[in-house]
């Protein structure tokens, strides 16, 4: 006779519980089920958050750093006497911007 594998025997273990665990003791295992899973859910969750967070960071870096090199840019051009007009075209910044480095 063949002996069953050790996956079919934890089956069979878990049909045995099932056959013979009181309901106290299955409301308390579906209980403590629920509750792993609870726990689980809130990880994959807060990953997500904070893989989320991460990315909206390195977002609003990069969109920093592309500003800070429009105005070193346009400060460049301020100092060559250009425009503001060609200025304000080639680096994207608004009057405002150009205000306070002109000052």
């Amino acid at each position: 006779m063949k002996k069953k594998s050790t996956g079919y025997k934890k089956i069979d273990e878990i049909i045995e519980w099932q056959l013979t665990a009181t309901d106290d003791e299955k409301i308390a295992y579906m209980a403590r089920l629920k509750h792993i899973l609870d726990e689980q859910s809130m990880i994959v969750e807060a990953e997500l958050r904070i893989k989320e967070a991460r990315k909206q960071g390195l977002e609003e870096g990069r969109e920093k750093g592309k500003k800070e090199a429009a105005k070193m840019l346009a400060k460049k051009m301020l100092e060559q006497e250009l425009s503001l007009d060609l200025i304000k075209e080639v680096t994207g910044l608004d009057e405002e911007e150009m205000r306070k480095l002109i000052s």
